[in-house]
């Protein structure tokens, strides 16, 4: 019982963590750059350096959300809901 106890406590460790790292705020930063970088390479024409620039911190953003949606969906309770609700539209 304590053993079920100690899992319980280590996995809302671990979410607090997590939700501490991939929070809200940083998320909507995240989204707000990556949508300038878009809109700004896309209205002025850049220097080919500024266009890799660019290019990279948005393959880096997207590996941040990519990240998050991991980790998060790995550390839920719900993951088999979410997997079958997943299948569900699939088919």
């Amino acid at each position: 019982m304590s053993d079920n106890g100690n899992q319980k406590a280590r996995k809302e460790r671990i979410q607090q963590v997590v939700n501490h790292i991939f929070n809200d705020d940083l998320m909507m930063a995240l989204a707000a750059i990556l949508a300038s970088t878009v809109i700004l390479g896309s209205l002025f024409d850049l220097s080919e350096g500024m266009q890799i620039v660019f290019q990279y911190l948005n393959y880096f953003i997207i590996t941040i959300f990519i990240a998050e949606y991991v980790v998060k969906l790995f550390i839920t309770d719900t993951k088999k809901i979410l997997l079958k609700i997943r299948r569900i539209f699939l088919i």
